[in-house]
């Protein structure tokens, strides 16, 4: 598999972290580097079955936001559905999202950078500049339409709305989520 944006299928294996208390996690699982950076790593805790996400997909999800090194809950969204690239959330959630298939369960550990940054989330429990984990659970996966069976005329206004949306991100400073929208359009 072959994800656009950030996962890459040489993602690198991390050092192995302890299991969460009652997790039932194979030997050979381990947090992967999906974006070859150190900023997102992701653990598979069940596998899941075709199709899996990528950009534009519209993914149903259950997860749970944890400090890296705490089991308390501090947020928990149960079956919600997103447009990926589309949808204002945590981009490094929005980058293990991209690299799960429809079924599977896993974590997801985010560096501040693409998780809250220098601000945090106080009203969540969040300080700045932490390390988060999701438990994520992607219940369904629809694939975005192929560019190849959308009509040409159809495909350049999309690819100019793209052109415009990463420009608007530019301009208001997140930069990663322009890339996102540009390579969307290509």
């Amino acid at each position: 598999f072959f994800f656009v944006f950030c996962v890459r299928e040489t993602a690198r294996p991390m050092q192995s972290d302890p299991v969460e208390a009652g997790e039932k996690v194979p030997r050979r699982e381990q947090w992967l580097d999906i974006c070859e950076d150190g900023s997102v790593h992701k653990r598979t805790l069940s596998t899941g079955d075709p199709p899996g996400a990528s950009y534009d997909a519209v993914v149903t999800v259950s997860w749970t936001l944890m400090l890296e090194n705490d089991d308390h809950v501090l947020e928990q969204q149960n079956n919600v559905t997103y447009t990926l690239g589309t949808d204002d959330i945590v981009t490094g959630l929005e980058d293990g999202l991209e690299s799960m298939r429809s079924g599977e369960v896993a974590l997801v550990k985010v560096q501040p950078r693409k998780a809250f940054g220098a601000a945090g989330r106080p009203e969540l429990g969040v300080p700045p500049e932490a390390v988060v984990r999701y438990r994520v659970t992607m219940h369904s996966v629809q694939p975005a339409a192929a560019p190849h069976r959308t009509a040409a005329a159809d495909r350049l206004k999309e690819c100019a709305r793209y052109q415009a949306e990463g420009n608007a991100l530019v301009k208001s400073g997140q930069a990663p989520r322009a890339v996102r929208k540009y390579r969307a359009g290509l």
